[in-house]
């Protein structure tokens, strides 16, 4: 394990543009964490509402609510390990680990030990975000809070799924340019196709839309209802799937063609 995780990182070690958004990555959630609840939005027939009516960062409503909004960051994530993989091919690096005797499982192996590593960092870290400004806003006293914190564990799995997801475009179309378009074609627009048309549930779990009801939106919440917000079991049930599945179709897809 210890071999094939320094081999991932003499690459990581010298890429800027790496480190380069994983440092926005990190500053712009704890930015817009620290401000989430001083936006306004439209209600509707309301009109415009603060949200810091809500207390958006009180525990335990902290916890889905900074796991929601990191689900957007996953986006920078998923061009992060885009760009590791086709690199592999871009600069013949993977020709050459197979040459000095790395196999193709070890490869897809490594690969997914970065990308656990990753996930586990980045949800540790919107972890301390949530604590830090949870006891900064909730009231004094008792203070539940690990009360909803089971959506830092959805985080986890959702962010893992969208890596894998990442990792098996970046390994089938080979090119950086190519492999985001088509992540971003599928993900916006081909996946929520099939939905829009017939209106049938049973497409809410396609991976891309499986990974995203995992954590639901909370405005929604905070205008119909003020009760905690439930962790989708099929949701998570369908992202472990789909997560198997990137997987099992990566390795058929490096096991099978020229490399």
């Amino acid at each position: 394990m210890m071999r094939l995780l320094k081999i991932e990182w003499i690459p990581i070690r010298h890429n800027k543009s790496i480190w380069i958004m994983l440092g926005l990555y990190m500053v712009l959630f704890a930015l817009l964490s620290y401000a989430f609840d001083k936006f306004e939005f439209n209600a509707g027939g309301e009109g415009a509402m603060l949200l810091s009516q809500f207390n958006l960062l009180k525990f335990p409503d902290v916890w889905p609510n900074l796991a929601y909004l990191g689900s957007f960051f996953n986006l920078i994530l998923a061009f992060i390990v885009i760009m590791l993989v086709t690199n592999e091919f871009s600069y013949r690096t993977l020709r050459q680990h197979l040459i000095d005797g790395l196999t193709r499982v070890e490869f897809l192996a490594g690969k997914l030990m970065v990308i656990g590593v990753l996930s586990l960092t980045l949800t540790v870290f919107l972890g301390i975000i949530s604590l830090i400004l949870g006891s900064v806003n909730s009231p004094s006293g008792a203070i539940p809070w690990t009360e909803g914190s089971e959506f830092l564990g959805a985080f986890f799995i959702q962010t893992l799924g969208y890596l894998v997801m990442a990792m098996f475009f970046g390994l089938l179309l080979r090119k950086a340019i190519f492999s985001i378009g088509l992540f971003l074609l599928y993900s916006w627009l081909i996946e929520n196709l099939p939905g829009w048309i017939t209106g049938f549930e049973i497409f809410d779990y396609l991976p891309g839309n499986a990974m995203d009801e995992l954590i639901p939106s909370p405005f929604t919440r905070y205008l119909v209802s003020e009760t905690a917000p439930q962790l989708p079991l099929a949701s998570l049930v369908a992202t472990v799937v789909w997560i198997g599945v990137f997987a099992g179709a990566s390795y058929l897809l490096i096991s099978k063609r020229d490399l």
